[in-house]
């Protein structure tokens, strides 16, 4: 999963998944269908020596001397296969189960973000930080329209992932609002996430009021704990082809949203020693981003996206995610 070297021809060589993942999977899994299991391991080895996440480069990578048109219906059929679908959360289990083990207070970036060319469905993915990456526990594939109703689905299957008595913190960005932080607040976790405008606010004794202060929110916001951050600059500059600083309206629109100061909401307790550290631990939800892009990326990533076509079934897409998900880049890490 972790992959950011470009391959090269050397690479693109038949592997086999190690040992030990085989062994952890079929100790811990039991109830997995042997056969089910075995291709799915050939196939997270296609990865480690494809290192691409597509059909047809999964099944350039499989050993054997089949004709490829075998191995193309062995790695489709795969992707369609109900039951795995089914026992899909099983694995992310067994992944969470290995990166947090009994940890009740830990944090969990969560965070949209487009798999496809079109921007038809996204990616919504729930991670851990780890040395500088994050590691996901668990994800799905949502059409654009049906977010809230992703979001939820995601707290539930959280709640069958993490320890009983979990009390995680869930760090989000701006896409994240009321709905989010009510349903979060209501499993008892904790949030850390923010705000920007238009967002109308309510301080403590006081009415509803729109500000018109650049920083300021204008759309409501549930009663909450808040803080303003304002982030020294970072002295960088977009520049383009000519080596001038970048003058398009996509560069300007970033260049002011990231001099914004930071509107963030949490719902922490005063008294935790972690209320203090509301900044440092948003600012760790970059990594999650890092995680899109080793996933995403064609030149230094898995290249996950690229030639997805709208009609592409997000389940069919999910099996991919899991696929990288199992690859020993991230489990690799925990043995």
């Amino acid at each position: 999963m972790l992959l950011i070297a470009k391959p090269t021809i050397c690479q693109r060589r038949p592997m086999q998944a190690p040992q030990f993942l085989h062994n952890l999977l079929t100790s811990s899994l039991p109830a997995i269908h042997t056969q089910c299991l075995k291709t799915l391991l050939d196939i997270v080895g296609a990865l480690l020596g494809e290192r691409r996440l597509g059909l047809t480069a999964l099944d350039r990578a499989l050993p054997g001397s089949v004709a490829t048109k075998h191995t193309i219906k062995w790695v489709d059929r795969l992707l369609d296969n109900p039951h795995l679908h089914q026992e899909r959360p099983l694995f992310y289990w067994l992944v969470a189960s290995l990166l947090i083990g009994h940890t009740t207070r830990l944090m969990i970036l969560v965070n949209w973000s487009t798999i496809d060319d079109r921007g038809r469905q996204f990616l919504l993915r729930a991670a851990v930080p780890f040395a500088g990456r994050s590691l996901p526990i668990f994800e799905m594939v949502h059409h654009k329209d049906g977010s809230q109703h992703g979001e939820a689905c995601l707290l539930a299957a959280l709640a069958e992932i993490l320890p009983d008595n979990a009390a995680p913190i869930l760090i989000t960005d701006a896409g994240f609002r009321n709905p989010w932080f009510r349903a979060v607040e209501a499993r008892g976790w904790y949030y850390v996430g923010r705000v920007r405008s238009p967002v109308r606010c309510q301080l403590r004794g006081h009415e509803w009021h729109r500000y018109r202060v650049p920083w300021a929110p204008s759309r409501s916001l549930k009663a909450t704990r808040s803080l303003l951050y304002h982030r020294p600059p970072q002295a960088r500059k977009h520049r383009n082809k000519g080596d001038q600083i970048s003058q398009n309206s996509a560069s300007r629109a970033i260049a002011r949203r990231q001099k914004e100061p930071w509107v963030l909401v949490s719902n922490l307790p005063e008294r935790s020693t972690l209320a203090d550290k509301r900044v440092s631990i948003y600012q760790q939800r970059m990594q999650i981003k890092e995680g899109f892009r080793d996933i995403k990326s064609p030149l230094f990533g898995l290249g996950l996206g690229f030639g997805i076509h709208p009609s592409h079934q997000g389940k069919r897409i999910e099996i991919l995610l899991l696929i990288a998900a199992l690859s020993p880049g991230s489990l690799g890490r925990q043995s």
